[in-house]
């Protein structure tokens, strides 16, 4: 009875743990949707890795710059105009950087992503929503699942970020 019921137990862990990655795969379907025609327009000139690449940096860089940039903008600076602007592009240019790394880490996952949505994908032409909530929930699933191995994973990026 007791091994039942840490069998259910787990079982239920699952569930409950593939049912976060779907609600934390709708905001990436979104942007999946929002962003298409960046990424088919360059698609057209580049291979589907740089287009990929190139279309996870520029909607990764102003994600990361409004989130590091709009709280300092409301705060009162005491600094000179050259001091203030010193600072922006110091920043600015530590951010471009840094994205190259946050996108390459958002490209493995955007592989797998790519990997399970032509396994479940029937029609070629055209996005689907259902096989990419799948593969996007495998896909984060895959994520939640090495952020509890190592659990400081998260707060390193974010570290790489703001500091």
């Amino acid at each position: 009875m007791n091994i039942l019921s840490t069998i259910f137990n787990y079982i239920w862990f699952f569930i409950k743990l593939y049912g976060v990655s779907v609600l934390i795969s709708l905001p990436i379907i979104l942007f999946v949707y929002l962003f298409k025609f960046l990424f088919k327009k360059i698609n057209k000139k580049k291979s589907f890795l740089i287009s990929m690449f190139v279309t996870i940096y520029l909607v990764s860089l102003v994600i990361i710059l409004g989130i590091y940039f709009i709280p300092t903008i409301s705060i009162d600076f005491q600094y000179t105009f050259f001091e203030g602007l010193f600072f922006i592009i110091l920043h600015l240019f530590r951010l471009i950087i840094t994205n190259i790394l946050i996108a390459g880490i958002l490209l493995v996952f955007a592989f797998i992503i790519s990997l399970f949505y032509d396994k479940f994908n029937k029609s070629k032409k055209e996005i689907n929503f259902l096989p990419l909530l799948f593969s996007t929930s495998i896909a984060c699933l895959i994520l939640i699942i090495i952020n509890i191995i190592f659990p400081k994973l998260i707060a390193m990026i974010l570290f790489i970020i703001f500091v």
